[in-house]
């Protein structure tokens, strides 16, 4: 209940503190108090000493008897049950499981100076994955259990999934050479945690587990910063939003796991900039942004393309101060091999420059 209207939700620890005319006079009333046989002043509410209610009309309801009321408070205060208890047990053992293998990556994005967008990508390779067929599709599932843990042992949080992977029969084949991504996010403060991911395959009864340590990053108020720069296989503006995976603002960005692309697609980068300094003059930011990428065998640079704005990706607008890189680079012209990708940020009004980077490797074309 919010018995003051400021927004600070509580539970309610009588029935009347529910009864939004309690402090009306003559109104709400119950049919003993309408007949006179009582009196708002002798509800329990008011007076805390009255034990057995003030209604002379009805004997006291059961669930407002002292031990009834601590139940009910106690089951309120009780952790959600765990759907897959199996997966929260074998959390804590310490074989490791990897007959089902699987890729995780974690990036951050900032919400608030204190609140950090964690966002977890999980990759399975579907060969890995046990199909059967129900009614001409062939259907996977994987119940996913995940628990988060800052480095004193204290449980942060843990959440359950169940995705379901489908293909048509016609396209099983090519579906099966595939790779599924799952992604889910939280939202952390600053600080060093750790996570652990069991994960069911219901088909083959096949579970792996990653155990993963990570730092959430404390963003400066003031200072220019950058999210984690994202290689992703999917960068492109949202035109109709079906779920809440891959959603980053205006954005659908679904990030690449192992960072390997083929020469056939496109490196889709994406990064956010955090404080740009706004130019008085045009009341606009001033920011110059480049995506270098260089050969990690012979260390020249092979490619430089100059972010304008303008490919539907980018946002230079500076909303909040904040502003969005991104877009989608082909790699046809890139030899086999490793490469490196710096994002060259440069804040004009603020005279900084920030150059995050991150290595992906270029792989044959598919014959």
């Amino acid at each position: 209940m919010d018995p003051t209207g400021s927004g600070e939700y509580r539970i309610a620890r009588h029935a009347d503190e529910k009864d939004a005319l309690l402090f009306v006079p003559n109104a709400g009333l119950t049919l003993a108090e309408q007949l006179g046989l009582a009196s708002k002043v002798d509800r329990p509410f008011f007076n805390p000493g009255n034990r057995y209610g003030n209604n002379p009309l009805y004997p006291m309801r059961t669930q407002d008897m002292p031990f009834e009321r601590l139940a009910i408070l106690t089951n309120l205060q009780r952790a959600p049950s765990v759907r897959y208890r199996q997966l929260a047990e074998r959390v804590d053992q310490q074989v490791e499981f990897d007959v089902l293998p699987f890729d995780v990556r974690t990036d951050f994005l900032r919400a608030g100076e204190s609140a950090i967008v964690t966002t977890f990508t999980l990759m399975f390779n579907n060969a890995d994955l046990g199909f059967k067929d129900e009614g001409g599709i062939q259907k996977a599932q994987l119940n996913i259990y995940a628990r988060v843990s800052a480095l004193t042992g204290k449980r942060v949080g843990i959440f359950e999934e169940a995705p379901i992977i489908t293909y048509q029969q016609s396209q099983f084949e090519v579906g099966r050479k595939l790779n599924s991504v799952y992604q889910k996010s939280l939202i952390l403060p600053p600080g060093n945690y750790k996570i652990d991911f069991v994960v069911r395959d219901v088909t083959s009864g096949h579970t792996g587990i990653v155990r993963q340590g990570f730092e959430v990053p404390r963003y400066s108020p003031d200072a220019l910063s950058t999210s984690s720069l994202i290689l992703a296989d999917i960068v492109e503006p949202v035109t109709r939003v079906s779920g809440s995976q891959f959603i980053i603002g205006a954005n659908k960005v679904r990030p690449s796991v192992t960072q390997r692309f083929k020469q056939n697609q496109s490196l889709g980068v994406y990064m956010q900039v955090y404080n740009v300094q706004i130019d008085q003059a045009s009341l606009r930011p001033a920011i110059e942004a480049e995506y270098v990428i260089t050969n990690v065998k012979t260390g020249q640079e092979v490619q430089r393309i100059r972010e304008d704005g303008k490919n539907g990706i980018s946002d230079l607008s500076g909303y909040g101060q904040q502003i969005v890189l991104g877009r989608l680079i082909p790699l046809e012209k890139l030899e086999p091999g490793s490469y490196e990708i710096t994002v060259v940020v440069t804040d004009k009004v603020a005279r900084k420059t920030l150059t995050p980077k991150t290595f992906f490797t270029v792989e044959p074309a598919k014959s």
